[in-house]
């Protein structure tokens, strides 16, 4: 579903903070972007850990293509996928290994979640 307009980045932070500053960030879905004097960044704060990660160029390309607020929403989509792997690394670890059943349990708790979040993602795509 993507669009045939392409945007630049200066698009992109505006339709971000709604023309209401020159420079400045803004957080939305577990997206940052950022604008500064010579450049416009925008961070993924759901991968890297303890730190913001800048996008690489496929997560760039989800909001040249698509603005804003749809390119959150795929990276979100995309951010649940990669989380739903981890988990799905971790129980097959788990069953192989440990054989903890409180664990195991909890881990299938959380992708339970991750899923949840993915499928309310991709209906805000729909719409």
């Amino acid at each position: 579903m993507m669009s045939s307009r392409m945007y630049n980045l200066d698009e992109v932070f505006a339709e971000a903070i709604n023309g209401k500053e020159e420079y400045g960030t803004v957080i939305r879905m577990g997206v940052k972007i950022q604008k500064f004097k010579d450049r416009i960044e925008i961070l993924n704060m759901s991968k890297g850990g303890s730190y913001y990660r800048e996008c690489n160029d496929k997560e760039y390309d989800y909001f040249t293509e698509n603005g804003w607020v749809i390119g959150c929403l795929y990276l979100a989509i995309d951010n649940c996928l990669h989380k739903l792997s981890l988990i799905e690394d971790r129980i097959k670890l788990e069953v192989n290994t440990r054989k903890n059943d409180k664990h195991i349990k909890k881990l299938k708790n959380k992708r339970e979640d991750v899923l949840l979040k993915y499928a309310s993602y991709k209906l805000k795509l729909k719409s």
